[in-house]
């Protein structure tokens, strides 16, 4: 025993040195970049960092001339990463079917994916994608969403709000807009109510299994070695144990609909086996991806768009001086509030990463060399943030920069800007199905709930922390108080 601490000893002792000697004579690099140590890579830059790793790693970004950055993890891994919109071009559309999911990221979430749209390539891609975006883009089913939308509204969500008001309650508005969201999307994606946002705030077997499922899936892609969890897996310990749990749950609910469903309604899974689909097990991944595309993201454009609107209470007075004499069946003429929407994801995009990886080795438009098999990361979030892109303001919440007046006109008009330039849903033929509807509900839950009541942001000042999975969710959820506009003076 005495032999192995001497020899444990004098490792330490010579890396301590190797380490100080490197630091010594190799030099930080003078553009400000982060330093890479051997055999460590920049490791010990992420740990420093690793509360505001969105944040650090978009300041890495924009220091570098190309906006394009190699991160190098220990034993020599690395992966790209770039917010340089003609990269994204490349990878997104031009050299598309090079650029598919990573390995590493389906192997994590196959156990809660399957086969389903969200991790599916090639021709299995393609064939999803066609029949999604057939019942997506169905004018019956958009007439659908908004029902069930404006229903929960109505039925479950200003009652509450009220209550709250009246109570003078501190709400986590996160936690709310969760169940909310949850109880929408379960009613369009699978015609069953969960019933999340009733008074009583009832226990969420569904939306928690789902929650733990999406943050040990990720973790499994951040594992520096997949053996680890594999290992996990195999003896059905620890989180493993706790993946196969959550699974279990979300597969059981929706296997026991598919199984008693005696007609079918409007919501997507009838849709799905009206057609005389009768794999059950590629329902259930289908339904399953449909609770990913509705609720994880939306949780989080909802959460972001009201806490930066309570911190601009100007942008709050235009969009309510939209909404006041807004007619509900024209809500394409909520221009500003549209551009508020746009803006405010710019800044706290849903998804904030997007990871694919090199089938062959290529070379980018910014000149980087690319090796087959290495991992690639679109920043979305740094795009977001670039001084080059959105001018020397990026950094201000400006609504106004999605919109213009013609000379002579009344109205605004809303200014996309280009898929590359604001790749919130992706782009190129992976563009989300559901960015239309995305708008459509985040202009309807925003338009009835100011007009109603105002959101008043009770936590301390800053930006709050976001814990990202997939998608950006605040770390210490939105307290807010709820104030009606009526007792507004």
């Amino acid at each position: 025993m005495e032999d192995i601490i001497q020899i444990l000893s004098a490792w330490l002792f010579c890396l301590a040195v190797f380490f100080l000697v490197y630091i010594r004579l190799v030099p930080a690099p003078k553009s400000g970049l982060p330093r890479s140590y051997p055999m460590f890579g920049h490791i010990f830059s992420m740990i420093k960092n690793q509360k505001t790793i969105l944040d650090w790693t978009a300041e890495v970004l924009h220091k570098c001339p190309t906006s394009t950055f190699y991160l190098r993890f220990p034993f020599g891994r690395a992966r790209l990463v770039t917010a340089n919109p003609k990269n994204i071009q490349h990878i997104m559309k031009t050299r598309f079917k090079d650029y598919p999911k990573s390995r590493n990221f389906e192997v994590s979430f196959l156990d809660l994916f399957g086969g389903s749209l969200f991790l599916a390539d090639g021709e299995n891609w393609k064939k999803q994608r066609l029949l999604y975006g057939a019942e997506f883009h169905s004018k019956a089913f958009i007439v659908f969403i908004e029902n069930i939308t404006k229903k929960e509204i109505d039925g479950r969500l200003f009652p509450l709000l009220s209550d709250a008001a009246g109570k003078k309650t501190v709400l986590d508005f996160q936690d709310i807009l969760r169940r909310f969201t949850f109880d929408v999307v379960a009613m369009l994606g699978l015609g069953h109510d969960l019933a999340y946002l009733t008074p009583s705030l009832p226990e969420m077997e569904f939306g928690d299994a789902f929650d733990d499922a999406i943050e040990i899936s990720w973790n499994r892609c951040l594992s520096p070695f997949m053996t680890s969890w594999k290992v996990q897996k195999i003896l059905d310990v620890g989180t493993e144990w706790r993946l196969r749990r959550a699974v279990a749950i979300l597969r059981r609910l929706i296997r026991k609909l598919i199984r008693e469903r005696k007609e079918y309604g409007d919501d997507f899974l009838s849709r799905l086996m009206s057609k005389k689909i009768s794999d059950e097990t590629f329902l259930i991944d289908a339904a399953i991806a449909i609770v990913l595309g509705g609720v994880d993201t939306m949780v989080s454009a909802f959460t972001w768009l009201f806490w930066i609107i309570a911190q601009h209470p100007d942008v709050e007075n235009k969009i309510l001086a939209e909404i006041q004499d807004y007619d509900n069946g024209k809500i394409k003429d909520l221009v500003y509030t549209h551009a508020t929407i746009a803006e405010s994801m710019r800044l706290n995009p849903p998804v904030p990463l997007e990871g694919k990886q090199a089938r062959e080795d290529d070379v980018w438009p910014d000149g980087t060399r690319v090796q087959k098999g290495m991992g690639v990361i679109c920043h979305t979030y740094a795009v977001g943030r670039s001084a080059e892109l959105w001018g020397d303001d990026w950094a201000k919440f400006r609504p106004e920069r999605w919109l213009k007046k013609e000379e002579g006109e009344e109205r605004w008009s809303f200014v996309p800007k280009d898929a590359f330039n604001y790749p919130i849903f992706q782009a190129g033929p992976r563009i989300c199905l559901g960015k239309d509807i995305a708008f459509m509900q985040l202009k309807w839950v925003a338009a009835a709930v100011l007009r109603r009541f105002h959101v008043v942001a009770i936590a301390g000042g800053g930006q709050p922390l976001c814990v990202s999975y997939i998608s950006c969710r605040m770390k210490e959820g939105f307290p807010v108080r709820i104030v009606e506009r009526s007792k507004i003076h």
